[in-house]
């Protein structure tokens, strides 16, 4: 895992946690990477997939199985709901069991995922300036990857908002 949610295979894959997408092209969304960030190179080595990143400070291997929640926008409170709660209803079975990578540096952010029960003591707090090897990944995909938030998405909040006893809801949630 490099940056904030691209993945290298050790066959040389390259996806994110968007890449379903029919339109997803990697070879493009690697050349945009290297445009936009200044990545300078990568290469395929006997070992697997090395991406040079100026970002990367060190690297860290995580050789137990951890469920990756990381997403564009992390530190965004709109994104965190659009694109990291909504992952957990895919491993909804593993969540309190298997650790979870994920960016949560801010009090807000833990509070989310506790709400959602991801227990504190189960989160790795996620750092784009290190790079992750992870021998075991559990990578569920984007489940809104366009402006609208499915049925499931829905009713994951709805239940939460009942079971905190919030009373009546809107038809609609606006996130900017």
């Amino acid at each position: 895992l490099i940056g904030e949610r691209t993945y290298f295979t050790a066959d040389g894959q390259v996806f994110t946690d968007d890449s379903f997408r029919a339109n997803f092209d990697p070879v493009r969304f690697v050349a945009e990477r290297r445009k936009m960030h200044g990545h300078t190179e990568l290469w395929s080595s006997k070992d697997g997939v090395d991406w040079v990143d100026p970002l990367v400070h060190r690297v860290e291997e995580i050789d137990h199985p951890v469920i990756c929640l990381n997403s564009a926008e992390s530190s965004n409170y709109g994104s965190y709901l659009f694109r990291i709660i909504p992952k957990l209803l895919a491993v909804r079975h593993l969540v309190g069991t298997v650790p979870v990578l994920v960016m949560a540096r801010s009090e807000w952010q833990r509070r989310l995922l506790a709400m959602f029960d991801v227990p504190e003591r189960n989160i790795i707090n996620h750092k784009v300036t290190v790079a992750y090897k992870l021998k075991r990944a559990i990578i569920p995909a984007l489940r809104n990857s366009n402006a609208y938030i499915d049925q499931e998405t829905r009713a994951l909040f709805r239940n939460k908002a009942v079971a905190l006893g919030r009373g009546d809801f809107p038809n609609k949630i606006f996130i900017s």
